[in-house]
């Protein structure tokens, strides 16, 4: 499957498209990061979209083919986590960031064991 990772360096479409506190965002089997961001972080904040896009992934019910109903059920998911969890206690976050730095040693489904 091949990743789309998008830098983002124009002022009004980073608003429009509301990137996360560390610059980054996620959508429809696509990720963005602000391309102005410090270089040094720069691969850490695309493995942690990866992740995330790799957890939509991991939701579809086609195995390791990225889906619109993988992506709709990850989002519930995620959301629920958001909303229910106290903040920092999101599994589909936590997850991201523990593995952000060796993406490819990641276990399949690394959320549920979270």
């Amino acid at each position: 499957m091949k990743r789309r990772i998008y830098a983002i360096n124009n002022p009004i479409a980073k608003l429009l498209l509301l990137l996360g506190n560390r610059g980054a965002g996620w959508g429809p089997n696509c990720a963005w990061y602000d391309g102005d961001m410090p270089y040094e972080q720069i691969g850490l904040t695309v493995n942690h979209e990866i992740i995330h896009l790799i957890q939509q992934i991991e939701f579809s019910p086609v195995e390791d083919k990225w889906t619109w109903r993988g992506y709709f059920l990850w989002l519930v998911a995620y959301l629920w986590e958001e909303i229910t969890k106290e903040r920092g206690k999101n599994k589909f976050e936590i997850d991201a960031y523990k593995n952000q730095h060796d993406i490819n040693n990641r276990t399949p489904k690394a959320w549920c064991k979270v």
